[in-house]
């Protein structure tokens, strides 16, 4: 989901680029009906996102990006456990990843406005075509708050900040804007629902950026899904 993907994925970066410092909760439902909860916390250049799947507590940790140390930090809570990435390591290993191609997509300011989480956003309608499949998205913009798709590039492979779609989104959004609400369709059936539902402007403690106390560092291997032996 190229719609979901360009939009969802600047929560890497969260409020670098809008100014914004504090926290962020969010829901995402996916097209299976899934929900899960985000928080982000941001306080200067550092970030820290918390995700909770009720469905499965086992997944549930936290990813810290530090734009002054330059480094990012996974937390897993169910292994009580930490581990400090490089950011040109993330980089390197973010860099085998497929990038879709999005010079088709389009996008467009509505002129609607909405309120979410009791700011006011503009409406901005995005098409396109992946994979021979027709998408569409309309992301309601905020200023000063949300998440802008621009900050992909930081996480993404080199040369995905020129990526038309990206380039184009940005645009769109509009700098210090960003973006607190997201519903997307795929070939013309719901697909994935994105919305910030609590806005806290109380500027986190410097400890929540860094691994709580009693946890362990681990290496490569010890993330799940890289190859560990039970």
């Amino acid at each position: 989901m190229v719609a979901a993907g360009l939009f969802a994925v600047g929560v890497r970066g969260a409020a670098a680029q809008t100014g914004f410092n504090g926290t962020l909760t969010y829901q995402i439902q996916s097209e299976n009906g899934k929900t899960v909860t985000l928080v982000t916390k941001t306080q200067g250049n550092k970030t820290r996102m918390e995700m909770a799947d009720p469905a499965n507590p086992a997944r549930s940790g936290a990813f810290v990006i530090d734009n002054d140390a330059h480094t990012r930090t996974v937390i897993l809570d169910s292994q009580k456990k930490y581990m400090v990435i490089p950011e040109n390591m993330a980089n390197m290993m973010n860099g085998g990843a497929a990038t879709p191609n999005t010079s088709d997509w389009k996008f467009t300011k509505t002129g609607k406005t909405e309120t979410v989480a009791g700011v006011s956003c503009e409406v901005v309608h995005a098409s396109g075509t992946t994979n021979g499949h027709a998408e569409e998205a309309d992301a309601c913009v905020a200023k000063g708050v949300g998440f802008n798709p621009g900050t992909f590039a930081s996480m993404s492979r080199p040369g995905a900040a020129t990526d038309p779609g990206i380039v184009a989104m940005r645009d769109a959004i509009g700098p210090g804007n960003g973006i607190v609400k997201v519903v997307t369709t795929k070939d013309g059936k719901p697909s994935m629902t994105m919305v910030v539902t609590n806005i806290d402007r109380t500027a986190p403690s410097a400890d929540v950026f860094s691994p709580p106390a009693g946890y362990t560092t681990m290496q490569m291997g010890g993330m799940p899904g890289a190859g560990t032996k039970p």
